[in-house]
């Protein structure tokens, strides 16, 4: 039988196996580095979802969060409330004495029925008791011819206004108490 020497197992030079040493070293240490970049870098960041052809990309951008608006024609639509039904009180004003009363919007039709009441418009600056005048008159462009204008100490009554259009007040006369009410004709 014949023997046949192996040579002897031949060792890395020391300098050789320091350079593999030292690139495992770096790949582990440039691991640990980025991991923590990234860990840092995420926060107080955004996440952005951006669409490209094939599978959803995620990108973590740092910064705030950015709304973005895409310019385009801005279209604006007025809706106006449905007229009130015929009888439906648009307004109510109370008051004593000579005053202007609050403004009230006219219906679409321009036709609206005021009634009034009065009382205690009695006039004693002589020393005798005397009814005074109590007169409605409307501000706008409105009809109403048959508004009071009555020398009366008490009363009530209605009567319609047509051909009216946007806002309309009354101008009213009284030495007393008054009450008047706007209604859709």
């Amino acid at each position: 039988m014949s023997t046949t020497q192996l040579p002897p197992l031949q060792e890395l030079p020391p300098n050789k196996q320091h350079r593999v040493l030292k690139g495992v070293g770096a790949v582990v240490v440039a691991g640990a580095l980025l991991g923590i970049g990234v860990a840092i870098g995420s926060s107080g960041s955004s996440t952005e979802t951006v669409a490209v052809p094939g599978p959803t990309v995620t990108k973590t951008v740092p910064g705030p969060t950015v709304i973005k608006t895409v310019p385009g024609p801005v279209r604006t639509v007025t809706v106006s409330p449905p007229p009130p039904a015929a009888g439906a009180v648009i307004a109510t004003f109370n008051g004593s004495g000579t005053e202007n009363t609050g403004k009230f919007n006219v219906p679409d039709g321009g036709n609206y029925v005021v009634s009034w009441s009065y009382s205690g418009n009695v006039d004693n600056s002589f020393g005798t008791s005397q009814p005074s005048n109590f007169a409605i008159q409307n501000t706008g462009d409105g009809m109403g011819l048959g508004l009071p204008n009555d020398i009366a100490a008490s009363g009530h009554g209605s009567t319609e206004v047509t051909g009216a259009s946007g806002t309309e007040s009354f101008n009213v006369q009284a030495v007393g108490s008054w009450t008047i009410t706007v209604k859709a004709a």
